[in-house]
């Protein structure tokens, strides 16, 4: 009886342990490696390799699920087998494209004045970097990249204000001296502020490293009210440089307040009849008025005369399209426009917006904007 007893335990065994294969994916309490008898092999602890993250918490302890296969027998319920995200302490290897160093034109990184910063350029990315030039008074900055071979390393320099707007930067921020130096050099006249000085590849198709921007910069003394600025110099800031009408050199001028906005932002005037003063300063002053007329209205608006400049009106609707103009031929004489300038007459009713400019871009005198809408 006990032989055949010691027979059937070890087939009960086999059997027990064929029943209960090793489940595919699982989460459970208890020691992933097993407590008992037998041996636990796997891939998942906590290791993970592809394209994302693999970081996670535990050595194989506890609750996850990793990338990879484990077998194991033993007492005790393991998890990690199957696929998946991991939670266990594991690295991650990705594979992929992008910034190396993170420095965006959100996220600059720093660039000292005068000083250094290198930077790895992916495939496809732009490296930014953050210059503060002092207060005081304005400065020509100077930012050129550097790498161990200019001959093939092919930088491109772009320059950004604290508005994102795009700055000039000089013929040479794509090539110093093409071939031979392909490397970049931006140079701007700027006032204190922030900048953002962002280098990328050439084409954007090919990885650069070890590449160095070096900054430097000069003073630059600007010039006070009525200065001469002709030549492209730095007005005191706050200051313009612009051409009054009637002068043959540009000069540094305190921008006067602007008595209407342009066209999209018109000042509105009531019907029957109006009258505005205006200064023109400069190509970006336009002086525009809002303002209704009726179906087959009639309308007479007319600027001083003798005027102040080579004056242009223009007559919207309210789709903000041209619907009448006049620019008369002598250019210091006033300008009249009336319902038969319109070119689709009558008028159709609705909301109208009249804008006057200096032709030149030059800053006028005082003028005299009237109107009388019946």
């Amino acid at each position: 009886m006990l032989k055949k007893l010691l027979l059937v335990l070890p087939i009960v065994g086999i059997a027990l342990v064929a029943a209960c294969p090793p489940a595919a994916e699982g989460e459970g309490e208890g020691e992933g490696e097993g407590e008992g008898e037998g041996e636990g092999e796997g891939e998942g602890e906590g290791e993970g390799e592809g394209e994302g993250e693999g970081e996670g918490e535990g050595e194989g302890e506890g609750e996850g699920e990793g990338e990879g296969e484990g077998e194991g027998e033993g007492e005790g319920e393991g998890e990690g087998e199957g696929e998946g995200e991991g939670e266990g302490e594991g690295e991650g290897e990705g594979e992929g494209e992008g910034d190396l160093d993170g420095n965006t034109l959100a996220t600059p990184g720093a660039l000292a004045l005068p000083g250094t910063a290198t930077t790895d350029i992916a495939v496809g990315d732009e490296d930014c970097f953050l210059l503060t030039v002092p207060a005081g008074n304005p400065r020509q900055v100077t930012v050129v990249t550097s790498s161990a071979d200019c001959a093939t390393d092919d930088t491109v320099l772009t320059v950004y204000d604290s508005s994102d707007q795009e700055l000039a930067a000089g013929s040479t921020s794509d090539d110093i001296n093409y071939p031979a130096n392909r490397c970049s050099q931006a140079v701007v006249d700027v006032y204190p502020g922030a900048y953002r000085f962002c280098v990328h590849e050439y084409q954007s198709d090919l990885a650069l490293t070890g590449i160095t921007l070096t900054s430097s910069s000069t003073e630059i003394i600007p010039v006070g009210v009525g200065g001469d600025c002709s030549n492209g110099e730095m007005c005191v800031e706050g200051l313009d440089c612009q051409r009054a009408v009637g002068s043959t050199v540009d000069t540094c001028e305190t921008p006067p307040t602007d008595e209407a906005g342009p066209r999209t932002s018109p000042k509105a005037v009531a019907p029957p009849s109006f009258s505005e003063n205006f200064v023109l300063f400069g190509y970006t002053d336009v002086d525009c008025y809002s303002f209704d007329l009726a179906a087959a209205a009639t309308f007479t608006f007319a600027t001083s005369d003798p005027s102040s400049g080579d004056l242009v009106l223009r007559l919207y609707n309210a789709s903000g399209t041209v619907v009448a103009s006049v620019d008369g031929p002598v250019a210091t004489q006033g300008e009249t426009m009336t319902e038969a300038d319109l070119y689709t007459p009558p008028v159709v009713a609705g909301g109208y917006v009249l804008c006057v400019e200096e032709f030149n871009g030059e800053t006028t005198l005082q003028n005299t904007l009237t109107g009388t809408i019946n």
